[in-house]
């Protein structure tokens, strides 16, 4: 297949995935917009339910802070007159137009009980006497005194002790005020909060006081919902506190209510209110001695406002593809045109680089032609300093000869494995350092024999320049390891270590774990024969530094001649 056929089918290839991706994104997004409405309606309820519960226990909690103060109040005395009773409780219902009545009575069914009844207070004592008996009912205005009032014969055959805040007082009487609920007269809920007092001798009567809250009035002071969204709160048996007849919100309140009483689910449901979509959640709260039920219904049209915006950018986004799509298309063909003439310019640069790559691969092969002379003529040179040095009879002065010939022999022993090197650009230093180590190892047999090395170059490369000036230095540094840092043939280890370091730079450290060089640094250069690797260290912009740590640490910090490293072997 031609190029030009293979570029275009690419090209048509991924035009196709992308369109693919982006109809399949967009097509997600639209589609799984209803699923975040759903999201969005579910954190709201939970938020707003949350919030309902947090300030009706707030304020359930402070009306249990005023009935155990009264209670305290009253258990520090034997009995209460009429009289006192009125001057401490009308200051309570006066400052709180939540509570609607407050009473206390005793184990013989005795009641003394302050209602607020409309625009008139309500006060009935059933002290003394048949307890089932009528009570005396003493009744004033509101914004008059007691002086005005009236006294009446109410009905009888009421007792306290049957009712259910006096059994609850008495049966949690361990947790404190314990709270229930009742039908009044009128057919409404009242929410009673109860405690007991107990008595402080044994023959003294123990006795409960109890305060009465208006569920819708208690309610009301919780706050109103919004156009958005509504509260709604039910008694133990699911009688709304605060659903109104008509209107708005409310008229999705009772509608809420309907659907709850079907199954009482705690799960979020949907419904249609004035043609509005809702979406509601009644969930139970428990108090001490009863459970009553929260719950709030949101307005789905809120919600989807929150989301147009998410709506509006995806059919953007859909506008977008389409005209991304175009452009591609576009660009696709003023591509194959474009393509054409660079396959024309191609073939045209082909036989040029087919000559170029000639030339470059004959460079290669002299290159590896030269060093494989180098090494030769290197190898004829050590030979007449062997010959040499077998003539002379001085014995410093052949040691010296075999000093140059051993570095002949290193030489051309770099020479010998940079030659067999595949690429001569980019050399492999681990792999160059480590056939280095070895051929110096067998060179200094036996004293190498029990010496091990290590090569880490972190996957370093170098040109052959560089690769010949490091290639030197290990093997002068090599050379001086065996010679010094081993004498007795114990055993020791070397390691080899290349590492990029601050900026251009470059650490070549060669370790030792052996008995370490003297301690005179410039007898120690002499002793050592560094000074042909400071030489050859200069040539690469570097500089020597000798550390004693156990053996014997040679850093030379240099810079890449020539070329950068090209790569790093993974």
């Amino acid at each position: 297949m031609k190029r030009t056929t293979l570029i275009s089918a690419a090209m048509i290839a991924a035009i196709t995935i992308v369109w693919v991706l982006f109809a399949v994104l967009i097509s997600w997004g639209l589609l799984n917009g209803q699923k975040r409405e759903r999201d969005l309606g579910t954190v709201a309820l939970e938020r707003l339910i949350g919030a309902q519960r947090g300030r009706l226990n707030m304020a359930l909690r402070r009306v249990e802070q005023d009935l155990r103060e009264e209670a305290a109040h009253v258990a520090q005395r034997d009995s209460m007159g009429d009289a006192m009773l009125r001057e401490r409780w009308l200051p309570l219902l006066e400052s709180d137009w939540v509570l609607t009545s407050i009473g206390l009575a005793n184990e013989a069914g005795e009641e003394q009980r302050l209602t607020r009844a409309n625009d008139t207070w309500r006060y009935s004592s059933t002290v003394g006497g048949d307890v089932n008996g009528p009570p005396v009912i003493i009744e004033w205005p509101i914004d008059s005194t007691i002086a005005t009032s009236r006294v009446s014969i109410g009905e009888g055959g009421h007792d306290p002790r049957r009712t259910l805040w006096f059994g609850q007082a008495l049966e949690d009487h361990a947790t404190g005020a314990t709270w229930s609920t009742a039908i009044t007269a009128d057919s409404t809920e009242e929410l009673n909060a109860s405690i007991l007092i107990r008595a402080r001798g044994p023959d003294e009567p123990y006795r409960v006081i109890r305060f009465a809250l208006s569920p819708r009035l208690l309610v009301r002071s919780l706050g109103e919902g919004s156009a958005s969204h509504g509260a709604l709160y039910l008694g133990p048996e699911g009688r709304p506190w605060n659903v109104p007849d008509t209107g708005g919100i409310p008229l999705a309140l009772l509608t809420t209510h309907a659907f709850w009483k079907n199954d009482r689910s705690e799960n979020p449901f949907f419904f249609t209110s004035n043609g509005e979509d809702m979406m509601a959640q009644v969930v139970p709260l428990a108090i001490t001695g009863t459970r009553i039920y929260t719950g709030a219904v949101v307005n789905m049209a809120e919600l989807r406002n929150w989301t147009a915006g998410e709506r509006t950018a995806l059919w953007t986004a859909a506008v977008l593809l389409a005209l991304l799509g175009g452009l591609l298309i576009y660009a696709f063909l003023r591509g194959q045109r474009r393509e054409r003439k660079v396959e024309r310019q191609e073939r045209q640069s082909l036989t040029q680089e087919k000559r170029l790559a000639k030339v470059i691969g004959e460079r290669e092969i002299l290159d590896r032609e030269v060093h494989h002379r180098v090494k030769n003529n290197l190898q004829v040179v050590s030979s007449l300093l062997n010959l040499q040095a077998e003539r002379v009879t001085d014995a410093g002065t052949r040691h010296e000869f075999t000093r140059g010939k051993r570095r002949i022999d290193s030489m051309a022993l770099v020479h010998h494995k940079l030659y067999a090197q595949t690429d001569l650009r980019a050399i492999d230093l681990r792999l160059f350092m480590d056939q280095l180590a070895n051929a110096m190892r067998a060179m200094h047999e036996p004293r190498s024999r029990s010496v091990s090395h290590a090569v880490d170059t972190g996957g370093i490369t170098a040109n052959a320049d560089t690769s010949i000036q490091l290639g030197m230095v290990l093997c002068e540094l090599l050379s001086n390891c065996y010679l010094h840092a081993f004498p007795y043939v114990t055993g020791g280890h070397i390691d080899i270590i290349l590492r990029k370091d601050e900026g251009d730079l470059y650490r070549l450290t060669v370790k030792d774990n052996g008995k370490g060089a003297v301690r005179d640094p410039e007898k120690q250069a002499s002793e050592l024969g560094l000074e042909l690797v400071e030489g050859l260290a200069e040539q690469i912009d570097g500089r020597l530094e000798i550390i004693m740590d156990g053996g014997t640490r040679v850093d030379i910090l240099f810079r890449m001649q020539g070329e950068a490293p090209v790569r790093s072997v993974k």
